[in-house]
């Protein structure tokens, strides 16, 4: 796997659990807006940074996740921006 498809399946799991969030909880003014946000954006990816990656067995906690995303209205920012619109 390469990391264009890895950032892509990334976006694309973080999106859709947020829809299903939003269309729950009845709220679809936001489902419909993030059925609009491509999941093929790289802005908040640093690609020139160094990472070191460990075998942990921490696993990341994507409703803790999706809820900082919620608190931070970040998808109403990517939707501003043409690019990352379908």
């Amino acid at each position: 796997m390469n990391i264009k498809t890895l950032v892509i399946f990334y976006n694309a799991f973080i999106l859709s659990r947020l829809l299903d969030k939003k269309e729950k909880m009845k709220q679809y003014e936001d489902a419909d807006l993030i059925k609009r946000i491509s999941p093929i954006a790289w802005r908040h990816i640093n690609l020139y940074g160094q990472y070191e990656f460990y075998r942990d067995t921490t696993s990341i906690n994507v409703d803790e996740l999706i809820g900082t995303l919620e608190k931070k209205f970040i998808w109403h920012q990517l939707a501003e921006s043409e690019q990352y619109l379908k």
